[in-house]
């Protein structure tokens, strides 16, 4: 999210020399670093701690939201709906209840048939 320079790295050459099986294993380690850093780093300062920034509208019961879980897919992240909501003295959103469906791991298109329904709680 910062700045960058207009250099290109010179890493064409780097792993050449290696075996196919140790650079796939050298690009997969990459990109798990890659959405690791993403879902710390940039998502938790983008999307979570603007709230705390700007007065905004307050989440209300039927919103529809994005859950961030530790998934093992890279960059999955499952719709939710907002169930119920707490709110504070200042009527300001502290809690809510959020629910989504986990599909079949048997369903190859997703279905939401045979899904599971989840139900979290979550605060802000």
């Amino acid at each position: 999210m910062g700045t960058s320079t207009n250099v290109v790295p010179d890493d064409c050459k780097v792993a050449i020399h290696l075996k196919k099986s140790k650079r796939y294993q050298i690009i997969q380690q990459v990109t798990a670093d890659f959405w690791f850093r993403w879902s710390q780093e940039v998502t938790l300062e983008a999307i979570i701690r603007q709230q705390w920034h700007e007065n905004g509208r307050n989440l209300q019961v039927g919103d529809i939201v994005l859950v961030h879980d530790q998934s093992p897919l890279k960059g999955k992240y499952i719709l939710g709906m907002v169930e119920s909501v707490k709110q504070s003295e200042d009527n300001l959103v502290r809690s809510c209840v959020v629910g989504y469906s986990i599909p079949n791991s048997r369903d190859p298109i997703g279905k939401s048939s045979g899904s599971r329904k989840v139900s979290v709680s979550r605060s802000f």
